[in-house]
């Protein structure tokens, strides 16, 4: 991905604290910043592939997809009212909107910073 986006030196993702990832992504300019979440994204992907998937995935796919991706999400500007954080890609696409249930309405993150939404589960 070097090749194509502009990235953190590779010593900034060593772990060197509890804290590493957030003063990386604090020290990095927006871009620079969007494409190693992106990156870190995809890895995340591609270890979940390893350990539950098939583990076929290939590196010049996740290349392209990265790729894809980010072009296309990059095109997406959000909109005030925008309930979902999500656009419509292709203009040509008709889609019924639904009623938002008012306990989880999306909300943006404040200028500057990047919203990560994951998935996660606790098993005591």
């Amino acid at each position: 991905m070097r090749k194509i986006w502009q990235l953190p030196p590779e010593q900034a993702f060593e772990k060197t604290g509890p804290d590493w990832l957030l003063m990386l992504l604090q020290q990095a300019d927006p871009s620079i910043r969007a494409a190693a979440l992106l990156l870190l994204w995809r890895a995340w992907f591609l270890r979940n592939d390893i350990i539950h998937g098939n583990g076929k995935a290939q590196t010049s796919a996740s290349v392209m997809f990265l790729q894809h991706y980010a072009e296309t999400l990059f095109m997406v500007r959000q909109k005030e009212v925008d309930l979902k954080g999500k656009g419509i890609c292709q203009p040509n696409m008709h889609v019924r909107p639904s009623v938002p249930d008012s306990r989880t309405v999306w909300k943006p993150p404040p200028p500057g910073w990047v919203k990560l939404n994951v998935d996660g589960a606790f098993s005591a």
